[in-house]
């Protein structure tokens, strides 16, 4: 029985030797779950102060993209403009090219 009586103390010490091992080696995991909760907070807090300043630049580009629209649109007013004004001279100019030559005609019959 002394056998048995000290295999029994054996193996509750390695027992207890594996549950220690166990308790360190949860402990040393629950840590590195602590550490990489962390890191993943400061990552969220990047990603969203990121987020705040693409919202940000969004805006900006939006407000930009409505002032060129307009400033674009005034600038295609003004080249059509200019370009009524343009035709509107090029006939004024073939009309009177059309009045000299015949005039010219008048003055110099064949």
């Amino acid at each position: 029985m002394s056998a048995e009586r000290e295999l029994i103390l054996l193996l509750r010490d390695e027992l207890r030797a594996g549950f220690t091992l166990l308790s360190d080696g949860i402990g040393q995991t629950n840590s590195r779950i602590d550490q990489t909760n962390s890191r993943l907070d400061q990552t969220i807090s990047r990603l969203d102060q990121s987020i705040s300043r693409l919202d940000q630049t969004n805006t900006s580009l939006d407000q930009f993209r409505q002032e060129v629209s307009g400033k674009l649109d005034g600038i295609t007013s003004l080249f059509l403009a200019s370009e009524r004004n343009v035709l509107q001279i090029e006939n004024r100019v073939c009309k009177l090219e059309d009045r000299v030559d015949r005039l010219e005609d008048r003055d110099h019959p064949a």
